[in-house]
């Protein structure tokens, strides 16, 4: 098996101000479901296995797959890091395939990897990333013709749906991450499309976690919301933000993988918010926030949106937006006016060019319910300033 390489983390997170309000939604007092009959919004409110993240139930589904040491399987170019290491943990030989510029799936380049690939390829995973789908019919006929396993990653798409068809229906087993789209710090949930997985099968959470969880989350409830946005810079530059000189590097351990939790279920009330929110705000509101994004930075130049169409089917996680000039400068420059803002750097080495150049070019901002229309236009705002504040700069710097 080829030893997996990481690149490093390019930025040090916490040598920039704290965001002036939260990547993932809140628990507010018009979060609750009215009234019931509106599980059909999703297939993850259905029965499936209740785990602390989403990790655990990759590695659940992975193992119910029959994947094992030396077992091959098929993972996507572009990735979280926590997407990989469940594999790593079942110690498979990992092949990574490639992706196109809007994301999805090359699905002829994965034909040559299977035909060319001294072992059968077992399992495939795939990712609708931002809450839009991939062409999921062709990709499941392309399993069935080749025998392997399909497991369809809606960490970002909890929400929506494909010909009519939920969303987390089509693979074999079928994943989901709330805590990104509900008020809760842990979650994850796994779909047996096959029905091999026993139900129950998850040791509870110790009386003391849930008691914890609750508390945590009532406490929430009475937070006070950041309504002042700021109207200067927060704070001057920062020295030493990049992290220098770290080149891609063998995994020596695991970042976010957890053996003591791999059979531990998620918490009660985790699963009572999930399962009594007013699921239509939360779509709506989503879809009118990715709007305001898309309208709002129409005329911003030097970026542009990864998804520029939102269909009606589709209920997005953030808003993915590409920088398409400077885009190391501009990060800086957003992240020191406290904007909530996520990429993946330390995906694993591969040579899928657009992988690599959305390490560190993609950023995703939130479009969350608890969003207000107001933080969004300061967004906005503030990624058209730092765009024109590097250009000028550097226009400077070059005459």
């Amino acid at each position: 098996m080829t030893p997996l390489v990481f690149h490093p983390i390019a930025v040090d997170g916490k040598k920039y101000p704290k965001p002036v309000f939260s990547m993932l939604p809140g628990l507010s007092e018009n979060y609750w479901r009215l009234s019931r009959g509106d599980t059909f919004k999703s297939s993850f409110l259905k029965d499936g296995l209740f785990f602390q993240n989403g990790r655990y139930a990759i590695h659940y589904a992975l193992k119910k797959a029959g994947v094992k040491r030396g077992s091959t399987i098929l993972l996507p170019s572009y990735h979280c890091r926590s997407l990989v290491e469940p594999a790593m943990y079942l110690d498979s030989d990992i092949r990574f395939y490639p992706i196109k510029r809007d994301l999805t799936i090359d699905l002829d380049s994965v034909s040559i990897i299977v035909e060319e690939s001294s072992k059968p390829i077992e399992v495939m995973l795939v990712v609708h990333y931002f809450g839009f789908p991939q062409d999921i019919e062709s990709i499941t006929s392309f399993c069935t013709d080749n025998n392997i396993v399909l497991i369809e990653d809606c960490a970002h798409s909890f929400y929506g749906t494909v010909g009519g068809k939920l969303m987390g229906t089509f693979g074999d087993y079928s994943i989901a991450s709330p805590k990104k789209f509900f008020p809760m710090s842990e979650g994850g949930v796994l779909i047996d499309n096959v029905n091999t997985i026993a139900p129950n099968s998850l040791n509870a959470q110790p009386l003391l976690e849930e008691a914890k969880h609750l508390a945590k989350y009532l406490s929430s409830m009475v937070r006070k919301k950041c309504e002042n946005l700021p109207d200067t810079k927060i704070t001057n530059e920062i020295k030493g933000h990049f992290i220098k000189g770290d080149s891609p590097r063998l995994s020596e351990k695991y970042l976010y993988f957890r053996e003591e939790s791999i059979n531990l279920s998620g918490c009660m009330v985790s699963r009572f918010l999930m399962h009594h929110a007013n699921h239509e705000r939360i779509i709506k509101m989503r879809r009118d926030n990715y709007q305001r994004w898309l309208d709002g930075i129409a005329g911003i130049q030097a970026c542009e949106p990864l998804q520029a169409r939102l269909k009606d089917e589709i209920v997005p996680y953030v808003f993915p937006l590409v920088l398409t000039q400077q885009s190391e400068e501009v990060f800086h420059e957003l992240k020191c006016w406290g904007i909530p803002i996520w990429r993946w750097e330390d995906l694993a080495v591969t040579d899928c060019r657009y992988s690599n150049e959305y390490r560190l070019s993609l950023i995703q901002l939130p479009c969350h319910q608890d969003i207000s229309t107001d933080q969004i236009d300061w967004m906005i705002d503030r990624v058209g300033r730092s765009i024109s504040n590097v250009l000028e700069k550097n226009s400077e710097s070059s005459s």
